[in-house]
């Protein structure tokens, strides 16, 4: 999996394991609407591979995925801790898995900043996301 996840990614992001079977991605620079293609990038992507196990043996998988911009207060991009962040791309990925699986849930800023209260909002209630107007969750499913 990991191999197929940095044949995914740019060059110039940062792909840890993040726990047993997670993820994390640091996509530097990707607009709310690029990050959207490349959550579903992924998601077909693993979806349409085939994994061999052992000899003669192999499987299909999907996966979950859950995102988050950085920064999400775009005039105080010092505001939140990095943590707090990743908790809200967290929240993102349980949302999906709590909704079926093989799907990407995440946040794209509206015109306007996410403030930090509208970050404890959608916080507030894990794992589901507390709507917060003008923050847009995009739900897009296999």
């Amino acid at each position: 999996m990991g191999n197929l996840l940095k044949s995914i990614f740019r060059p110039a992001d940062h792909l840890v394991r993040w726990g047993g079977e997670e993820f994390l991605v640091i996509a530097r620079h990707l607009p709310g609407d690029q990050a959207v293609q490349m959550a579903e990038r992924v998601r077909q992507t693993v979806a349409e591979h085939v994994f061999e196990v052992e000899q003669d043996a192999c499987v299909r998988l999907s996966c979950s995925i859950g995102y988050a911009p950085y920064p999400p207060l775009a005039d105080a991009p010092q505001a939140v801790n990095w943590l707090r962040l990743v908790d809200l791309a967290d929240t993102c990925l349980y949302t999906a898995k709590s909704n079926g699986r093989n799907q990407h849930v995440g946040i794209v800023p509206g015109a306007s900043a996410m403030t930090i209260e509208e970050l404890e909002t959608m916080l507030s209630d894990p794992p589901r996301l507390t709507p917060v107007p003008g923050i847009e969750v995009v739900r897009s499913t296999g």
